[in-house]
């Protein structure tokens, strides 16, 4: 027996509710009794999620719209989010409102057979895990308006509530940066970052004979959480408990999770002890797709610059593999992710993928490390190729060139120098967004005094500086 109910709401797709007879009788008899369910329940699954969307559907009908669309200009926006732009309409609300940015855009159809993997694969994930340990979302198609967009466009957006769990003092999210992007860090310890690659991706003899200091090298955030779980029981039994569920989920799916993307999974500490919650954590990249990505940067190093999903696959699966098997390490566990055996060749081809990023990532990268005359060198060869102004890499380069130097001696600075970067930030093409205007703003005004102090005499610079910063 199905039940089948459609409900229309402003320029929201409709969506259907399919429930089976367990899942009435389920229902029939809360109603009819008030006794409470368990969350972590299987056949009471569907109940809870379907009780919960129509909560979420509401909240969604009142949010401010502009020509039947979803008005993202008056939300707040949050921090984070790998594949998700995150919104807050204000404090006060409950509710997050999240947009699957690469579905901005999209055909109905196309969104339709997306949302339906989306919502098949999230079952399998809250199956295995309990909806206790997951952030429940219930995803709608939707016209959205973007700031920068002129009209609006259709895309996936998803309805979570806040969780408290953001709000306790003692947390971390379990996120592990791409190192291979980290050429200084790579070169400086090559040979140690190919023994850590084929201990914690390679065989079982050089996984139980590895010392995890090597990852620490690499990995120094994990410093505090290795401390942490030395001295916190109930940490080691919250990451163990993970750890298991994350095997059997791999096992079954054949999927990594996205542990990029800030706080996609948390670990907290309540009154009860530690605990996690897993948020948007479902990801394209499996085993087979990451080892065909292998191969094709040993061919082809450049496809990393030609395809979104090569690039994901070779700079976040290691650092997920390596992350998830030296925590399984650390609490005297069996590798979790057994599948992935690189070779030393396979390890070389990671080593030096670096070297074939595009000249506007790496510059961005030197400049960050406060090698900015490396910087500036690349950013010159970027240039010969920038089809497009670019706005972003300016701003990166301008600002953090004076966050480095801001509380250097100025008589060793050299004034040449100074006013490059000052005509980085300067240069009439540049849009900056709004959010950006009091760092940009910040730059050039210390920037400008130094020009001064240094007795620059490009006084058409100087000039274009003062009015930038009137226009700030």
């Amino acid at each position: 027996m199905n039940l089948r109910f459609t409900q229309n709401f402003l320029g929201v797709d409709q969506f259907i509710v399919n429930l089976n007879l367990n899942t009435v009788i389920c229902l029939l008899t809360i109603l009819v009794t008030g006794c409470n369910y368990d969350k972590d329940n299987i056949n009471n699954l569907n109940l809870y999620i379907d009780l919960n969307k129509q909560e979420a559907s509401n909240y969604l009908i009142m949010l401010p719209r502009i020509n039947n669309a979803i008005d993202l200009r008056k939300f707040k926006r949050i921090e984070g989010g790998n594949t998700h732009n995150i919104y807050q309409l204000d404090q006060e609300q409950k509710f997050l409102l999240k947009v699957v940015k690469n579905s901005i855009g999209k055909s109905l159809n196309d969104l339709r057979i997306n949302i339906a993997e989306l919502n098949m694969a999230y079952h399998k994930l809250y199956e295995i895990f309990g909806l206790k340990k997951c952030l429940i979302e219930y995803r709608f198609i939707s016209l959205v308006q973007e700031s920068n967009k002129s009209k609006p466009e259709n895309a996936i957006i998803s309805i979570v509530h806040f969780d408290p769990a953001f709000l306790f003092k003692d947390k971390f999210g379990l996120n592990f940066r791409f190192l291979e992007t980290d050429e200084i860090k790579i070169n400086t310890h090559l040979s140690r970052y190919h023994a850590m690659n084929l201990a914690l991706m390679g065989t079982e003899v050089s996984y139980k004979s590895f010392n995890l200091e090597n990852y620490l090298e690499f990995e120094p955030f994990y410093k505090s959480i290795f401390k942490l779980i030395e001295n916190e029981s109930s940490l080691r039994g919250a990451l163990k408990d993970f750890l298991l569920k994350f095997k059997i989920y791999y096992e079954k799916t054949g999927r990594f999770m996205d542990l990029k993307g800030k706080d996609n999974v948390i670990f907290y500490k309540d009154q009860f002890g530690w605990t996690y919650k897993i948020g948007s954590v479902i990801k394209i990249e499996t085993e087979e797709s990451f080892r065909k990505a292998l191969k094709e940067i040993s061919n082809h190093p450049q496809s990393i610059n030609e395809s979104n999903e090569i690039y994901a696959l070779i700079f976040y699966v290691p650092s997920w593999v390596r992350g998830i098997n030296a925590l399984a390490k650390k609490l005297g566990m069996d590798k979790i992710i057994k599948n992935i055996i690189l070779s030393k060749e396979n390890s070389e081809h990671l080593g030096k993928i670096h070297s074939s990023l595009s000249f506007d990532q790496r510059s961005i990268y030197y400049a960050k490390k406060g090698k900015h005359k490396i910087a500036l060198q690349l950013f010159n060869k970027f240039l010969k190729t920038e089809k497009q102004h670019n706005t972003f890499i300016r701003d990166i380069l301008g600002t953090s060139y004076w966050n480095y130097i801001k509380n250097k001696n100025y008589g060793s600075l050299e004034k040449k120098e100074v006013e490059t970067f000052v005509r980085l930030l300067v240069d009439s093409q540049n849009k900056f967004p709004n959010h950006r205007y009091a760092d940009i703003q910040f730059a050039i005004e210390g920037l400008l005094g130094l020009l001064i102090k240094l007795e620059s005499k490009d006084y058409e610079l100087l000039e274009s500086a003062k009015q930038v910063l009137s226009h700030l």
